[in-house]
């Protein structure tokens, strides 16, 4: 009963709810429809007074010419560059022609809107805009054809809400414009943050094809101020792409009311006008005066020497000698000295803004305004910003470190390019408000130099001792990883006390990846040493760094050493071990009662570690998983000599507590495989995860063989342990480079069929097609077009034909219970196909196709003909967001007609078409590069 009425209670509160959220609905629809109607009444309102101010223009006009007084021509310059042409009598009020120019612009809003007549002081600022007053005539003011008349807004005020939208725009435009001329200085940080808002307004919604379009027609300084670093094109489009995309759903008028509020709360120069003063000994300052008052800056405008905010200020005024103010509790005045045009815009500005303070506050300062009448309503307007930002050079240190690192290659004689990956780990980390704690350098193209590293680390050390009196830096760069992992041995001894001083800076590193970094030298102990002051390391990777058992030994003496030891993850893999090195690790793994070992991850694979060390490892991890400790779970031994004395010993492996083990190049015997295949079978096993790669003899005992009058089938016994009975838990399989053959990629198929714990299967580099005809056994196309489980599928470069992967295709296409989302086919081939062949299956696999979303094509031997229609099929898909097809045999003519078939294409992020065969000739090729860009809305292009 009292669950009964629970359950009713809760329906009458979800109905009450949902009532609620209805009434709440038709109330903002309500609410929506009549800020529409007033919008539109307001708008009708304003057509109509501006049919009758024209009407009455145009009679004054007439009244003009038929007094015989002749219209001269005005040219008028925009705050966007632009410039337009008016006629005028000299005798027409200032505020007609700016309604003039206002209608022309479609404006509404015309008493936001000035004339200024740009005057050239020879200053400091050089031009000083003198507005004119709209009540006065030309003429009174002595205005003619020559002079440079400038349209802009002249006060910086946040609206509560913009009525006219083109008034914003002009308004957006004029920050704008100021802003990429460093009138008013911004970080690159705000910049950026600011250029994506412009990019919104401009094209709306990100897409991968407007991506391409940012500079289509534009230079970089469209958007950026020409301050910021010096990358290239390419670099900057994807950063600027990044911002775009957090900028979804804001419509135009949004973006722009979002871009003015961001610099009005971030910048402390918002909406300054600056004026050229000096004080008594005729040094040089700037005066900033803006919504809440004046600000005294040097120069170049980096750093303020005074502030008057108006709740400190008693008057101000103009004399002969130029400006003066007075501040609250203060007896004496203030001078500065400064043209008579600056003084006098200084006051007329003070006294303006003032008056658009709201009335409260003007009460509470009671500043008197002489002759002075409220401008314009001060309920229009937000407050004003009510703590001003002080300038500062640098907001955090990240932006230090860039500074001082760009500074190496624009200052100093380097014939290096920066490192584009750390200016990308920064940017990234500035751009997401967040600490970089990930020095990833690893795979840096091109590899990563010592004098690179280097430079890197000296800037870093620059920008960690900088400090300036006043500015509190962020400290937003702490680092918890570093990985220094290069392709090739580029970092060489000469980097390892460079290294070495790093850690010694950075203690909290949990993280050190120095694969490649070549440290068998007489500095390998001060490694050792330094690394072992890293009391919270977790993870350690020294893959390929010639180290020698007595190097091996000091370092794991040295680590865990560390009390608590911390380490988690070794990886040792390629370097000089032997099988004494081996017994030594197995000894600190056993650890002691004080300081029990956590490493749960273990790669010692391709060393020289005999059968020896590896049955000491076996019942070391075995008795320490047997144990209530921390556990192994990873092991990685592959590679090394075992000989036959450890490969009759893999088999253990499988029963010692692990989850995750390789053993890839082991040279298994065929009852080392069956014994394998034996243990994972049965209970008892934990693997999830094997890796038994580059084994090629297991291929060649995967055959049917006589024993007496018997025969048994190898390749059914091995893979029973992925059979539907087995109490396997493997769920990740890699038999790549395992000369596995027809004949047993039949059996594998065939057990697959029943399997419901394998996710993973990578049989890359085998031979399971038919050496005659191409084709994999029906075995496969039947499993394909059933299972349900499998959602990577590696079959790269296993001799399948176009009529194989005709057929698999097919069979992937069918099943539509399939949760197939990575497939590779990589350097099988297509090239064989029969002239004048459809290629439908192929169109109606991409057509159909609801699962896979990454797809490998690689050096396939595509042409033309069969791109076309892959690009059909990609119409309609909806799926694939990774598309790889580069070193193929199409052209830039097989590339632009399949990119017709992309414009409806949504969901394809990365394709790569590239290729000798469309870099031919740098004509076609850009021709095929914008069609792509042109037709698609993919995000990351290769050709």
């Amino acid at each position: 009963m009292e669950r009964e009425l629970k359950r009713t209670r809760e329906a009458l509160d979800a109905l009450n709810r949902q009532l609620l959220d209805e009434r709440q609905s038709r109330n903002d629809e309500r609410n929506a429809e009549d800020a529409q109607r007033k919008e539109d009444e307001d708008d009708r309102s304003a057509r109509q007074m501006e049919e009758t101010a024209k009407i009455t223009r145009a009679k004054e006009d007439e009244r003009k010419i038929a007094a015989g007084e002749e219209a001269l021509t005005f040219t008028i310059r925009f705050v966007d560059g632009t410039r337009k042409k008016i006629d005028a009598f000299p005798t027409d009020r200032v505020g007609d022609i700016v309604s003039k120019v206002c209608a022309k612009l479609g404006i509404r809003a015309h008493e936001h809107f000035y004339l200024a007549h740009r005057v050239n002081e020879n200053s400091v600022l050089g031009g000083v805009d003198c507005f004119l007053q709209k009540d006065r005539t030309l003429a009174e003011q002595q205005i003619n054809p020559k002079c440079n008349l400038v349209f802009k807004i002249k006060h910086y005020k946040r609206h509560k809400k913009w009525t006219d939208t083109v008034a914003q725009e002009w308004f957006f435009r004029q920050i704008h414009s100021s802003i990429i001329s460093e009138y008013y200085p911004v970080s690159e940080k705000l910049a950026v943050e600011l250029a994506s808002l412009e990019i919104q307004s401009v094209f709306g919604d990100y897409s991968g094809k407007k991506r391409h379009a940012y500079f289509d027609r534009v230079g970089l300084d469209s958007y950026l101020p020409v301050s910021v670093s010096a990358h290239e094109y390419e670099y900057w489009q994807e950063r600027l792409f990044r911002w775009h995309k957090r900028r979804k759903g804001l419509t135009a008028t949004q973006a722009r009311g979002e871009y003015i509020e961001s610099f009005a709360s971030k910048s402390p120069y918002w909406g300054l006008t600056f004026f050229d003063i000096s004080d008594k000994t005729n040094q040089k300052f700037l005066a900033g005066i803006g919504e809440d008052g004046m600000y005294v800056f040097t120069p170049d405008k980096r750093s303020l020497i005074a502030a008057w905010p108006f709740d400190e200020l008693v008057s101000w005024n103009r004399n002969q000698k130029g400006f003066f103010a007075k501040k609250r509790n203060h007896s004496a005045l203030t001078i500065f000295g400064t043209s008579e045009l600056q003084s006098l815009q200084m006051v007329a500005l003070l006294n303006e803004y003032y008056m658009m303070l709201p009335q409260d506050y003007r009460d509470r300062l009671a500043i008197a305004i002489d002759g002075q009448e409220e401008i314009r309503s001060a309920d229009l307007y937000l407050d004003p910003i009510a703590h001003r930002r002080k300038p500062m050079e640098y907001q955090s240190r990240l932006e230090v470190f860039k500074e001082e690192y760009m500074d190496r290659y624009l200052h100093e004689s380097n014939t290096e390019a920066p490192v584009r990956k750390l200016c990308e780990l920064i940017d990234q980390a500035l751009d997401e408000n967040r600490n970089l704690e990930d020095l990833d350098l690893s795979q840096c193209d091109p590899p990563l130099k010592d004098t690179q590293l280097a430079s890197i680390l000296d800037a870093l050390d620059q920008a960690r001792r900088y400090s300036k009196s006043g500015e509190q830096l962020i400290d937003n760069f702490q680092p918890t990883s570093i990985n220094l992992w290069q392709p090739t041995s580029t970092l060489t001894e000469s980097s390892i006390t460079n290294i070495c001083n790093f850690f010694n800076v950075f203690l909290g590193l949990t993280y050190v990846n120095l694969s490649n970094v070549q440290l068998d030298s007489q500095s390998d102990s001060d490694i050792c040493t330094h690394l072992a002051r890293l009391a919270g390391i977790k993870t350690l990777i020294l893959k390929k760094c010639g180290i020698r058992p007595k190097m091996f030994t000091t370092l794991i003496h040295n680590i865990f050493s560390i009390q608590p030891t911390m380490l988690e993850v070794l990886d040792v893999e390629d370097n000089l071990l032997d099988h004494p090195s081996v017994i030594e690790l197995c000894k600190q793994l056993e650890g002691t009662a004080n300081n029990v070992s956590k490493l749960r991850e273990l790669n010692i694979s391709y060393n020289r570690i005999e059968a020896q060390g590896l049955d000491y490892l076996i019942a070391t991890v075995g008795k320490r998983n047997a144990s209530r400790g921390p556990r192994m779970e990873v092991l990685k031994c592959g590679g090394n000599k075992y000989g036959i004395a450890g490969a009759n010993q893999l088999s253990k492996l499988m029963t010692i507590g692990l989850k995750e083990l390789s053993i890839a190049s082991t040279d298994m015997d065929a009852e080392n495989a069956l014994n394998i295949a034996t243990q994972l079978r049965n209970q008892g096993s934990t693997i999830v995860k094997l890796d038994m790669s580059r084994n090629g003899n297991i291929g060649n005992i995967l055959v049917r063989q006589r024993q007496g009058g018997d025969s048994r089938d190898n390749a059914q016994l091995f893979f029973s342990f992925l059979a539907g009975g087995s109490y396997s838990n493997v769920a990740s399989l890699d038999l790549s480079g395992d000369d596995i053959r027809d004949n047993a990629g039949s059996a594998l198929a065939k057990v697959l069929e029943h399997n419901a714990k394998l996710l993973d299967i990578n049989l890359a580099s085998n031979k399971i097609a038919q050496t005659a005809n191409g084709l994999l056994p029906e075995s496969w196309t039947d499993l394909l077009s059933k299972q349900r489980y499998i959602t990577r599928l590696d079959l790269s470069s296993n001799g399948i034909k176009y009529m194989g992967l005709q057929r698999l295709f097919s069979a992937i296409a069918s099943n539509k219970d399939t949760n197939l989302k990575v497939l590779r086919l990589d350097g099988n081939k297509f090239d064989d196909a029969p002239p004048g062949t459809s290629h439908h299956e192929i169109k109606d696999f991409f057509a159909q196709n609801v699962s896979v979303q990454e797809l490998y094509l690689n050096s396939m031997g595509i042409r033309d003909d069969l791109l076309v229609k892959i690009g059909e099929g990609l119409a309609n898909n909806r799926a694939i967001k990774v598309l790889q097809a580069s070193a193929n045999a199409f052209t830039t003519r097989g590339v632009a007609d399949f990119s017709q078939y992309l414009s409806g294409n949504t969901s394809l992020q990365n394709l790569d078409l590239s290729g000798r065969d469309v870099q031919i000739s740098d004509d076609t090729y850009l021709q095929a590069y914008k069609m792509l860009i042109d037709n698609s809305n993919v995000e990351t292009i290769l050709l």
